[in-house]
């Protein structure tokens, strides 16, 4: 018997680097190949990400539990696992946006400054 592995490797890579799946088989067929910005009122109507905000304000990114990324083009990567954690985010890093609600606005103003630029650079498992 013949056993498939894929090469994964843990690496640091910056967050803008990093995009949404929009092929996830848990997201409606009408967001198929939405951008990472298309995908976020999704996630934030529907993905109950405000106690994971509230989480990462506090904790931080968790580097046991990094994401699971595919290297694509240009040095970009497409989540396989933790679209809702790169939403949660893409929101307290993009509070100008038109996107973020004023919740999420607040409680990035009260985080340790040094915790919020941490989640410009995110640990993750690159599957080659």
């Amino acid at each position: 018997m013949s056993t498939y592995h894929r090469k994964i490797n843990l690496n640091e890579i910056s967050f803008s680097d990093i995009l949404m799946n929009s092929n996830s088989p848990r997201l409606p067929t009408h967001l198929k190949g939405s951008t990472t910005e298309g995908l976020i009122p999704y996630f934030l109507f529907n993905e109950s990400i405000e106690s994971l905000v509230g989480s990462l304000s506090v904790l931080g990114w968790f580097p046991t539990e990094p994401l699971i990324v595919q290297k694509m083009y240009d040095d970009k990567y497409t989540v396989i696992d933790g679209n809702r954690r790169v939403a949660a985010c893409w929101l307290m890093l993009n509070t100008d946006s038109n996107f973020c609600p004023e919740f999420i606005k607040n409680i990035v103003k009260t985080m340790d400054p040094d915790l919020l630029k941490s989640l410009e650079t995110l640990s993750v498992l690159v599957q080659e």
